[in-house]
């Protein structure tokens, strides 16, 4: 049986077509994926129902991520821009996330399809002392792979 390696994770670096590459997030809410089933119900020669799952539909949780804030506030023009413009195929983006060790080396990768930022919110504290101003985004999307993985269209 292989070893297995536990690797902590130093911060969280996203990139994505049109935005910078933007690291240093400090926490990440992973994505989930939901999957629900509607039952159909056949009968066999005994004329007992087996209900049988078809109709399988995925859903995917939502991804938030925080970190310091920078003076690009490319997060904030991005959210402005679904705010303006709505969500189409100049807005949504294919966002890469991941989770960097100590030597700024992905241990893993996350890929959201069709992503656009839903939620944005910035903290501030207090402005005499040794508080980070911080920003918070929440990404929802269409598909998610784990690398390359899963999902809808990955290879399983």
């Amino acid at each position: 049986m292989p070893t297995q390696k536990a690797e902590a994770i130093k911060y969280w670096k996203m990139t994505c077509d049109g935005i910078d590459s933007i690291g240093m997030f400090h926490q990440c809410g992973l994505p989930s994926m939901q999957v629900t089933a509607t039952e159909f119900k056949v009968w066999d020669d005994q004329t007992k129902p087996l209900p049988l799952p078809t109709g399988v539909q995925p859903s995917f949780g939502d991804v938030t991520l925080g970190r310091g804030v920078d003076d690009k506030a490319e997060l904030w023009k991005w959210i402005s821009l679904i705010a303006q413009k709505g969500c189409n195929e100049n807005t949504v983006k294919e966002v890469t996330i991941m989770a960097c060790n100590s030597e700024g080396q992905p241990v893993q990768e996350w890929k959201l399809t069709d992503a656009y930022p839903s939620s944005y919110t910035a903290a501030g504290l207090a402005a005499a002392g040794t508080d980070v101003l911080t920003e918070t985004i929440t990404l929802k999307c269409c598909d998610v792979q784990l690398g390359g993985q899963g999902g809808l269209t990955g290879s399983v």
